[in-house]
């Protein structure tokens, strides 16, 4: 990144450049978005692939990080998902699912945001990471208005953390 010309920068995922400090601002896992009144919804305990065995299945685009690591997990364990629809954003899928399209698994800060009477979320058993960081480039100094958005953000990403382990999600 050395060159452009900011003092903070928002990621998901990894990142990894000398010319560019890395600040974790919270790590979380995938979670199961589910329509209310689907049989998976009412469960207990983390969904595990197999449940999803001929479920109609929202994904994110063919192109996305988080999909391609999904369907690399499904088809190394052989379940079959029927796919009606792909979106380019977690926040259609979530639409997706709150209109009774599908079942989805998603990153659990957009998911947080559809948790009502349309939409259940449950643990994913072997749900993938998702990192959310800071960027500040290591040759620029530092801000004290990025500093204080930086230190703000892990307050949110924490109190994120905790609303996710008091609904049984972490």
């Amino acid at each position: 990144m050395s060159g452009f010309n900011f003092d903070i920068g928002l990621i998901e995922g990894d990142y990894a450049d000398p010319t560019t400090e890395v600040i974790r601002l919270g790590s979380f896992r995938h979670v199961c978005l589910i329509p209310a009144g689907h049989p998976l919804a009412s469960g207990k305990g983390a969904l595990r692939l197999q449940d999803f065995e001929d479920q109609p299945f929202v994904s994110l685009g063919p192109k996305d990080p988080y999909r391609l690591i999904l369907d690399r997990m499904f088809d190394e364990a052989g379940v079959r998902r029927r796919m009606p629809v792909s979106m380019q954003s977690a926040n259609g899928a979530c639409e997706m699912v709150r209109n009774g399209i599908g079942l989805s698994i998603l990153n659990p800060l957009t998911a947080l945001g559809y948790l009502g009477e349309r939409v259940a979320l449950r643990g994913f058993a072997q749900a993938p990471g998702f990192e959310v960081s800071a960027l500040h480039p290591v040759d620029r100094p530092r801000v004290d208005s990025a500093g204080r958005l930086t230190a703000y953000l892990k307050e949110i990403c924490a109190e994120m953390q905790d609303r996710l382990t008091s609904l049984g999600l972490t």
